[in-house]
């Protein structure tokens, strides 16, 4: 979108597509204004209910599009980044990896864990569709990232960690999922390369 599209959305009442990321991986459909800086060469993205805002510049948005079921003050912003809202309620906008003319690509939603170094990428078949993935890599090992990514886990589902032998699988199988989500990996606890991460119920 241009500066002079950007300025027909001043005032309205936004939604997000695809919607932000909150703290917990969750999906967040709330509601967003923006405004234009003092230069108008860039956009404040606002969240309404905390009033945090990031910057991005106009090549961010692809389109608007009205939302008439709410009023004539709300719309749409169809992103090309992807909005996250941190545990501290500061905002980020990460771009979205590009789409191919013609092939409609899944929505994903993984768990963003950082394990003190980078950003890792948690899912399973309840969160997401991760069996459209046809790339299935290598298993990753967790080694002492162990700790943080079964933290992350028992927070986000409320179930406590196990791990099985790829030949006894008895619950959901944990992902890792590329920045692009365009491979899979298997996780592999501890330093035991013979088991694979998977959640249980309670």
């Amino acid at each position: 979108m241009n500066r002079d599209q950007f300025k027909k959305c001043i005032g309205q009442t936004l939604r997000l597509r695809p919607h932000a990321i909150g703290a917990q991986g969750e999906s967040r459909d709330d509601d967003w204004t923006v405004e234009l800086n003092a230069d108008e060469d860039e956009v404040v993205l606002k969240h309404m209910g905390s009033g945090e805002g990031v910057v991005v510049g106009f090549d961010h948005v692809h389109s608007y599009m009205s939302d008439r079921a709410r009023g004539k003050t709300h719309g749409f912003l169809q992103m090309l980044s992807q909005i996250r809202i941190a545990p501290d309620g500061t905002i980020s906008a990460v771009p979205l990896p590009p789409r191919q003319a013609g092939i409609v690509r899944p929505t994903f939603n993984p768990l963003v864990v950082n394990d003190g170094t980078a950003d890792r990428y948690l899912t399973w078949s309840a969160r997401d569709p991760e069996h459209l993935i046809a790339h299935e890599g290598q298993p990753r090992q967790l080694y002492g990232t162990y700790t943080e990514i079964c933290d992350a886990l028992r927070t986000a589902t409320g179930r406590e960690p196990q791990f099985d032998r790829p030949n006894d699988i008895r619950h959901e199988i944990v992902w890792e999922l590329t920045a692009d989500h365009e491979s899979k990996h298997k996780l592999l606890g501890g330093m035991d390369r013979h088991r694979a991460l998977n959640p249980r119920h309670p």
